[in-house]
């Protein structure tokens, strides 16, 4: 019996964890508090480049790769490497964009990044 539970038991448990494990992506990427709310920060950035506000959305936007550093802590196992990377690459490049003023390419970036964070985990 207890070869049994050693042998049969352990790795099948050791498998259920590591599969939901992986497939948390999509509830763990959903804020937690306020300051974690990802679409959020998006929305007043976007809000803020249309009306020109440039140090606005640069604090705003600050205040987003805060909140991505604690999010991507919590989704790191459950999602591709590769689409964290992306998003990431995004992020910065709208930040550039909005160091630069450019209404168009922040906008751009912005939008890529809300897209790439709406298909993370699926």
């Amino acid at each position: 019996m207890k070869r049994f539970m050693l042998y049969k038991l352990i790795p099948v448990i050791i498998l259920l964890l590591f599969i939901a494990i992986m497939q948390s992506g999509i509830p763990l990427k959903q804020p937690f508090t306020k300051k974690e709310d990802i679409l959020f920060y998006m929305d007043r950035i976007e809000k803020h480049i249309l009306s020109e506000q440039w140090e606005v959305a640069s604090g705003d936007l600050h205040k987003l790769e805060q909140a991505y550093s604690v999010i991507k802590k919590r989704i790191q196992f459950s999602v591709e490497r590769d689409e964290l990377d992306s998003f990431t690459t995004a992020i910065k490049k709208a930040s550039g964009y909005i160091h630069a003023h450019e209404q168009g390419g922040a906008l751009a970036e912005l939008n890529e990044a809300r897209y790439l964070w709406e298909g993370l985990g699926k």
